[in-house]
């Protein structure tokens, strides 16, 4: 954000106008039934299809509001439609369940916030209890999907996390295979940055890349792309990669440029594509001292023209 133009961000703001979105998923929600309030009647052609989708669904730990909704902790919902008892119609099932992550079952075993957030959610403790750590927590919010028999739920800034595709379990992944191949090793901490293009010094910081969190299917292929900042240079690294149903991998190229890491990309016969996201300089002296989120030292370089890369 532009605080020269528009100003420091206003958390207390963003509560009041947007304190609805704020609310929890209750704790009933954590279940798995078959819906019977259902007007109308189920499309028969929907038997065998499930219908997945996730968001954040939780914002607090013992009392504490998370600072921002984007570092809620991600909750998917399954609708599994099925032919009914009697066989002449259909029935839909609802499951829905947290991301079990290693970060969300700490935080919820202790109701405490443990981690800091990209968007400025931290521990309590200020400097003190902040400053110098660079793990952010996989919060696994953003998007859900089911490639071959396999269901991953992905978030920018991480990995993604493998689930049960009928219970929404979250598997502990031992393999580094799938959309887990080459992005550094499944227990990394920090992602999205190297010093040494996955050298030894990055073995020893235990740093490693991200995967984006809106691969793209196109026919029997999926693409997604996995990012890394190199820290001495600037210089952002995206590799392109397509995969089978399998999640074999199918072909691999790579893309460097100075700029942030993009949201998104599109697809089209010849080309992938992206905007690139200037940004000015940017204050990681505040982030590395625990006194600013990531998001919150970032400087766009508004005035810039709009560059679109291929």
């Amino acid at each position: 954000m532009n605080t020269e133009k528009y100003g420091e961000y206003n958390n207390e703001r963003q509560h009041t106008d947007w304190g609805f979105v704020y609310s929890s998923t209750p704790s009933e929600a954590v279940d798995s039934y078959i819906i019977d309030d259902i007007d109308g009647i189920i499309p028969p052609d929907l038997a065998g299809v499930t219908f997945y989708k996730t968001g954040p669904g939780n914002f607090e730990r013992n009392g504490k509001k998370f600072e921002h909704v984007l570092d809620g902790d991600g909750f998917v919902i399954a609708i599994n439609f099925q032919k009914d008892g009697t066989g002449s119609g259909t029935s839909a099932k609802y499951s829905g369940r947290f991301v079990e992550t290693e970060y969300f079952c700490e935080e919820r075993d202790e109701d405490k916030i443990k981690y800091r957030n990209v968007f400025g959610t931290q521990r309590d403790g200020g400097v003190l209890a902040n400053a110098f750590d660079l793990t952010l927590k996989n919060v696994a919010n953003t998007n859900v999907l089911q490639w071959g028999d396999r269901l991953f739920v992905f978030w920018e800034a991480g990995r993604p996390y493998e689930l049960n595709p009928k219970t929404l379990e979250t598997l502990r992944s031992v393999t580094e295979d799938g959309p887990l191949s080459g992005l550094g090793g499944i227990d990394c901490k920090v992602r999205g940055i190297t010093i040494d293009d996955n050298g030894p010094i990055d073995k020893i910081m235990n740093v490693g890349k991200s995967f984006t969190a809106h691969p793209h299917v196109v026919d029997d292929t999926l693409i997604g792309f996995k990012t890394e900042t190199n820290a001495k240079t600037n210089y952002l690294t995206l590799e392109f990669t397509e995969y089978d149903s399998k999640w074999n991998e199918k072909s691999s190229t790579a893309f460097s440029t100075k700029s942030l890491p993009p949201h998104d990309f599109s697809v089209s016969d010849s080309f992938y594509s992206f905007f690139d996201n200037p940004y000015a300089e940017m204050d990681n002296m505040k982030y590395l001292l625990g006194l600013k989120s990531p998001t919150q030292i970032m400087q766009l370089a508004l005035r810039q023209n709009t560059k679109i890369h291929l």
